[in-house]
């Protein structure tokens, strides 16, 4: 889904099909079984079986552990990318690209781990303004143990000529099966529209989210965070994403789908970006997931979610809105998995209905 302050660049570097997958990103894969041949058991014949059958579960459960175990403490690899072709009129930024990498060494004393980055996003601004590109260099240092996720680094920017050092941290309490709570903050942040940077326009940002789910039955997220620009504007937003599981079967999976976003900038009476006064978004629909390959370590499966909702601006009113996307995603030994998808968009900016097209793409490797 857009946020209602849409950036149009999906991080980092990629081009795999089907087969490059081993991120930190997809469903586990899942052994098929060969169908057993039916019998009738004697109530001693039960009891022998169903003590062998919990016996291997509880070995299933334990090699699955360890084998978990052994995949955090790998080295990691993520790359991401994306291809956006937004109309060249638009004023939330014309069609570009963005490609991306992160490696993560392996564990250090257990807890630790250190990790360097590379990003670039180009985009074509509208109205001929100008082609605007951002690299963005991290390296720093993760902390992990059973409860606390900490991350912090210094960044380089450069755009167009220009160069910024800014920072970047994060931080996640998982309070327990059901409960996280974390955080982030950015100087200079990478959430910043490219349009604003053709202007010299920068910012910071500052990020809260919460996440409660049961299982794969429900999940919920909300964020909300605050961005200070240079040009004294102030953005807040808060968004929520809401997943029910409404049918399960080995063929395939429905899962309900609530998606809403808002925001408010204190200062819109620039054309620099795209700063609505308040505006909101809001969608309901569903994702169909559907295996293809299921064997041993594999798994290989494609989805498709259809969210039709309505988008509302002040002082241009309400308009229908709508988000569909396919994706096909395979993960092999729970140490690589990719994503390749298409993402098709129609929503107003400003008053006016515009169409999207996205290429989407994402692979984590262990090893």
């Amino acid at each position: 889904m857009k946020s209602c302050s849409h950036q149009r660049f999906w991080l980092v570097m990629g081009v795999s099909l089907l087969v490059s997958n081993n991120l930190a990103f997809a469903s586990d894969g899942n052994t098929t079984d060969l169908y057993p041949v039916n019998f009738v058991a004697s109530p001693s014949q039960t009891t022998a079986i169903s003590g062998t059958q919990g016996q291997t579960k509880d070995n299933q459960n334990t090699q699955n552990d360890s084998q978990a175990t052994q995949n955090q403490d790998l080295a990691e690899l993520q790359i991401t990318a994306g291809y956006d072709l937004s109309p060249s009129s638009s004023v939330n930024g014309g069609p570009g690209y963005s490609i991306g990498s992160t490696l993560y060494s392996s564990r250090i004393q257990q807890n630790w781990r250190l990790f360097a980055g590379e990003n670039f996003s180009y985009e074509s601004e509208p109205n001929n303004e100008a082609n605007v590109n951002l690299s963005r260099t991290m390296a720093g240092v993760e902390y992990q143990n059973a409860s606390i996720l900490a991350s912090a680094a210094p960044t380089y920017n450069n755009y167009n000529g220009n160069q910024r050092v800014g920072a970047m941290g994060s931080l996640t309490w998982t309070i327990d099966d059901q409960w996280s709570l974390g955080g982030s903050s950015q100087l200079f942040s990478s959430d910043i529209p490219l349009r604003a940077l053709d202007f010299g326009i920068t910012a910071n940002s500052y990020e809260a989210n919460a996440t409660w789910h049961q299982g794969e039955q429900r999940s919920l997220r909300v964020d909300s965070e605050v961005m200070t620009f240079s040009d004294d504007n102030i953005r807040t937003s808060l968004t929520g994403d809401y997943t029910e599981r409404l049918y399960a079967v080995d063929s395939f999976t429905i899962d309900g789908l609530i998606k809403t976003a808002a925001s408010q900038n204190t200062k819109n009476d620039n054309n620099f970006y795209y700063d609505p006064s308040v505006d909101f978004f809001g969608l309901v629909g569903a994702r169909i997931t559907q295996p293809l390959y299921q064997q041993s370590n594999i798994n290989y499966e494609h989805s498709l979610e259809i969210t039709p909702g309505g988008y509302w601006q002040k002082d241009y009113g309400g308009s229908p809105a709508v988000n569909v996307r396919y994706e096909q995603r395979v993960t092999y030994n729970k140490t690589f998995e990719a994503g390749l998808g298409i993402d098709l968009s129609r929503q107003s900016y400003d008053g006016s209905p515009e169409n999207d097209v996205a290429f989407l793409f994402d692979l984590t490797e262990r090893f």
